[in-house]
């Protein structure tokens, strides 16, 4: 079934009330006046019936029948109603009748009058449509009996006139009742839409203004309620607000001082190589330093930006592989980051960051020997279930066919997979072309 709005439902419900109240009353007044009037005119042809069957007992008994017609005459002539009327002896026979032309036979046996009742009435149907017949005994019955036919046509007409205004009169209660119960919805609705509006904002999370409902009745209690439960939780979500702010300041002001750490770590340990003369040891310190740049590069971009849960990988790479290239001094290696930009989570993206630190020295430093020119090529996509894939390749002299990076003794290959498993991720090492690393990583990981 359709959602129906409550001013539907009130609508109905009173359109509803107004056709019942309308049809119920040309029913009943149908009913009522048909029966009023019907009753009328059969009291009203009783007495005429009577004082007529009365003033006909001695000219039937003496046998005055001319007498009788002129007396029918003068009744017909003042009743119009009147359709014909007879004398029937306890015999049958017919005495006197106002037929034009021959009497109907039918009609004898059409209505049996009881001679112990002072009249009896009963519908007939005719060629003259639908007639009252009375049957007055006299002296009951001895004498015969006096039979009255009354048109009904004039009472049906006045009944259909008055159902005609009744039935007018009720259609314009109707369309009066239309009105009413429209304006009357829009009036007991309009607070409540205007509620139910308020309550869909308030669900959406919108900021919205006080409903006023100036009522004091329960549609106003309602009013009131949802105004305190909306001033509550504009007020909670105020607080929550500067308390959000305090910790990002909080958590902005932990960046940087990490990343004040990290950067004086990675001074100490810059000033220690310069004055280490072993080739071995300072490339040691070096790779050390460079590793904990990486970190404090990610922190510093965390410093500067707005959200402090992800970082920019595109931006954060492009950074951290040119400070890789001014580490070895290799301006004829060409480092790209070939990516759309995408934000990953911190605790994927220090992990990453240090993978890729770890993989582009150990091409700087294996696969360009001096004099050879070439190109390092690091990026992040997402293959076909959504994952994650970070690339580091290159066209050097290519990874030795001797050596597994899984098991070698090479502590950056190590730190490499201890930090995959980290971030829950696999890595293959392509050697067709060229020297390719692939991690791939869950899309949705938060470390």
């Amino acid at each position: 079934m359709g959602h129906r709005s409550v001013r539907t439902k009130i609508l109905v419900a009173l359109l509803g009330a107004v056709l019942f109240f309308c049809l119920s009353m040309v029913l009943f007044a149908e009913t009522v006046i048909r029966t009023k009037l019907f009753s009328e005119i059969q009291e009203k042809g009783a007495i005429i019936a009577k004082l007529t069957a009365a003033d006909c007992i001695n000219p039937v008994v003496t046998e005055r029948f001319f007498e009788i017609e002129m007396m029918f005459k003068d009744m017909m002539g003042s009743e119009k109603d009147i359709v014909y009327l007879f004398i029937m002896n306890k015999d049958k026979r017919v005495l006197v009748h106002t037929f034009a032309k021959s009497f109907p036979e039918e009609l004898k046996t059409a209505h049996e009058v009881n001679p112990r009742l002072s009249y009896s009435a009963k519908e007939l149907t005719t060629d003259k449509g639908v007639i009252l017949d009375l049957g007055v005994p006299l002296l009951r019955g001895e004498v015969g009996v006096l039979r009255m036919g009354i048109s009904e046509e004039s009472i049906r007409k006045d009944v259909n006139e008055i159902l005609l205004l009744i039935i007018l009169f009720s259609f314009f209660v109707m369309v009066v009742g239309t009105v009413v119960a429209i304006v009357f919805s829009r009036w007991i609705t309009r607070p409540i839409l205007r509620l139910a509006h308020a309550a869909e904002a308030f669900g959406r999370g919108e900021m919205i203004q006080k409903v006023i409902i100036p009522t004091d009745d329960e549609i106003g209690t309602l009013a009131k309620t949802f105004n305190t439960m909306v001033e509550k939780r504009n007020q909670s979500e105020e607080q929550l607000l500067g308390s959000l702010e305090e910790k990002k300041v909080l958590l902005k002001e932990i960046h940087h001082r990490v990343k004040n750490n990290m950067q004086v770590i990675y001074s100490l340990l810059n000033l220690q190589a310069r004055g280490i003369d072993d080739k071995t040891v300072r490339a040691m310190f070096e790779e050390s330093r460079n590793r904990v740049g990486s970190m404090a590069l990610i922190h510093e971009r965390l410093y500067r930006s707005e959200d402090l849960a992800h970082i920019e990988f595109k931006d954060y790479l492009q950074n951290l592989v040119a400070r890789i290239a001014d580490t070895y001094k290799r301006h004829d290696i060409v480092l790209s980051v070939d990516m759309d930009p995408v934000a990953l989570d911190v605790n994927v993206g220090i992990p990453c960051g240090l993978i890729v630190n770890e993989l582009v020295s150990n091409s700087l430093k294996h696969a360009f020997p001096e004099g050879r020119n070439g190109t390092i090529r690091v990026g992040v996509s997402r293959n076909k279930e959504g994952d994650h894939v970070l690339t580091v390749a290159d066209n050097g002299i290519g990874f030795p066919s001797g050596v597994d990076f899984r098991t070698t003794q090479s502590l950056g290959l190590q730190l490499v997979n201890v930090l995959v498993g980290q971030i829950n991720g696999t890595i293959e090492l392509s050697k067709d072309e060229r020297t390719e690393f692939s991690i791939t990583f869950p899309g949705n990981v938060n470390g």
